[in-house]
């Protein structure tokens, strides 16, 4: 199956939670998020959701930290430039690399595979909770791992914004 996002609403408990990561960790044990095609897919989306909402997230920001425009130009800038380059350096990061075989082994050849390792956290803290949300989601989706976020409870307006848009644009 496809995977699918899941958003925390303010009104979820708890107790919804494991049900929720299992759900997330059963996708990454599907396969969906190895292929070249769907870590891309993530990676432009992330991008695409900076881009088209700006100024929505500004404005939560600047509620929730009092961020000045400034500011937000260079927290913009860091995630697209991490964006950019995941998407830049994707099939490189996922060729195997050719490591030298024993002598007795030969005419083997040898590599390493990078491979995800399955279901990552993230807790955005207080301070940069879009910054720090996203950047650690571009890492993980290039990895083609799967991604549990926690926003930060003390960033409330951030927050809303992130689980309102990220469902629109990444799974």
């Amino acid at each position: 199956g496809q995977p699918r996002n899941k958003c925390v609403s303010e009104a979820a408990t708890i107790a919804q939670l494991p049900a929720m990561v299992e759900e997330v960790r059963s996708t990454f044990k599907q396969g969906a998020t190895r292929s070249y095609a769907w870590r891309i897919q993530q990676l432009r989306g992330l991008q695409a959701l900076v881009i088209e909402n700006t100024d929505e997230i500004f404005e939560a920001a600047r509620a929730d930290c009092g961020k000045t425009n400034a500011e937000w130009f260079f927290e913009r800038k860091s995630i697209l430039a991490d964006c950019a380059l995941a998407i830049s350096q994707l099939h490189r990061w996922m060729r195997p690399v050719h490591a030298a075989s024993p002598f007795w082994m030969q005419p083997a050849t040898s590599y390493t595979l990078h491979e995800p390792f399955g279901t990552v956290l993230v807790v955005a803290p207080w301070n940069y909770p879009i910054t720090l949300a996203i950047q650690p989601l571009v890492g993980a989706f290039a990895a083609g791992n799967t991604a549990v976020l926690k926003p930060s409870e003390l960033a409330p307006h951030q927050s809303r914004v992130l689980a309102k848009l990220l469902p629109q644009y990444i799974d």
